[in-house]
């Protein structure tokens, strides 16, 4: 799932499969989806051959550094020598799932960060997700304070409703007229991890579009 300044929804990527073979060196991105077509894989690409040292994965051309976990997820910053301009990216990757996520599976409670497109647009979030069917939908809400989780005014409802093409992915709309709906629902891509590490909490790292500010929206949440 990526983060990043400069987008738009049908040109840049937002979920996919990513591999890398330690034997060759070689790395690719096996799928690849943007939020204009959820479930039009855009195709594969070659990254080139990268090197590996210290748990860091560089790739040729600017393409990327990799910082690797011993569980299969990475932290992805893309065109790093971009950063001073805001051209640059980070992609937070999760290990492939084995099967299709059933939706409605996901019901909980979350809390993560959210990132919007631009400057101090960073803010900490909450999440409630009830079963609807094969689904799960509930408000999402900005906290102003994460000691006590105290909401801030307004929020959003997400919407969780179907597995993506590709193994760990799931697909739903965010409306953010209020917690309960009612306005522009926008596509929503989340990829998820269930029972993560040694525990039963479930990662889900999200993209989507704010209908307001058509900004790119991305979040990062874990279940409590």
């Amino acid at each position: 799932m990526k983060v990043e300044h400069s987008w738009t929804a049908t040109n840049n990527d937002v979920s996919g499969t990513f591999s890398f073979d330690a034997t060759t060196g070689v790395a690719s991105v096996l799928s690849d989806f943007n939020l204009a077509a959820l479930t039009t894989d855009q195709g594969t690409h070659a990254l080139g051959t990268g090197t590996c040292a210290n748990g860091t994965l560089s790739l040729p051309n600017d393409t990327g550094d990799l910082f690797l976990t011993t569980a299969g997820g990475a932290i992805v910053h893309t065109s790093p020598s971009m950063e001073s301009t805001g051209d640059d990216g980070i992609i937070f990757a999760l290990p492939p799932a084995a099967a299709a996520i059933v939706p409605s599976s996901l019901a909980g409670n979350y809390a993560g960060l959210a990132f919007a497109s631009g400057a101090d647009s960073d803010f900490p979030v909450s999440l409630t997700l009830t079963a609807n069917g094969s689904g799960v939908s509930g408000p999402g809400v900005k906290l102003t304070d994460v000691t006590t989780g105290t909401p801030d005014t307004g929020g959003a409802l997400i919407t969780l409703s179907t597995a993506g093409t590709a193994n760990g992915v799931v697909n739903g709309t965010m409306d953010t007229t209020s917690t309960t709906g009612g306005g522009m629902a926008e596509p929503m891509t989340c990829v998820v991890q269930q029972h993560a590490g040694t525990n039963s909490q479930t990662v889900m790292a999200c993209a989507t579009i704010d209908a307001n500010s058509q900004k790119f929206f991305s979040i990062v949440l874990a279940s409590h």
